[in-house]
């Protein structure tokens, strides 16, 4: 039987984050593009940072209610209720669920962010030292970077929602105040 291309670094990261998801290795390997045995190869071989099978148990008793709730929420996020617990206890300790590519956009905007507050502080020292001839577009700049500040703003705001969402912070039960 003819082998596939080698998996690369990429692909497997890609397995594994789609592991984490709690995707079936069916769903991986279509939307991998690879065979059903190689997303449980992948999955075997390597140690997931999601792996709890040396963690603690926790039990704790719900009403009916509490539990309804709890269920149709995770059928609703198609979540484990493990997976859902631990979104929780992520978000009782301040941790948002975050995923590899919002890292890599949050890393972006950090960026973007520093290299507005070094053309900023270029524009102080001029002004300061006296060399800034203020004209139309100083000013022009001064708005784009006002205006890019405030969409990074927004964005983050956003990507914080829907973390937030993720990890479950909007969840209320039946008969609690909200």
């Amino acid at each position: 039987m003819p082998r596939g291309p080698r998996l690369t670094h990429k692909d497997i990261t890609e397995i594994n984050r789609l592991v984490g998801e709690g995707l079936p290795d069916t769903e991986i390997a279509r939307r991998s593009g690879r065979s059903r045995q190689t997303v449980a190869r992948v999955r075997n071989q390597t140690v997931s940072s999601h792996t709890t099978t040396d963690g603690a148990v926790i039990s704790t008793r719900v009403t009916r209610e509490e539990y309804a709730a709890f269920k149709a929420l995770m059928e609703a996020e198609g979540l484990t209720s493990s997976d859902g617990i631990r979104r929780l206890m992520r978000l009782a300790v301040g941790a948002l669920d975050l995923r590899v590519e919002e890292i890599e956009a949050l890393a972006q905007s950090r960026r973007e962010l520093v290299a507005v507050g070094r053309n900023l502080n270029q524009m102080t020292q001029l002004a300061n030292s006296g060399r800034l001839k203020w004209n139309a577009r100083d000013g022009k700049t001064v708005a784009q970077i006002d205006a890019r500040v405030g969409d990074l703003t927004e964005a983050l705001t956003t990507f914080i929602n829907v973390a937030r969402r993720r990890t479950l912070a909007d969840v209320t039960f039946p008969g609690e105040d909200t």
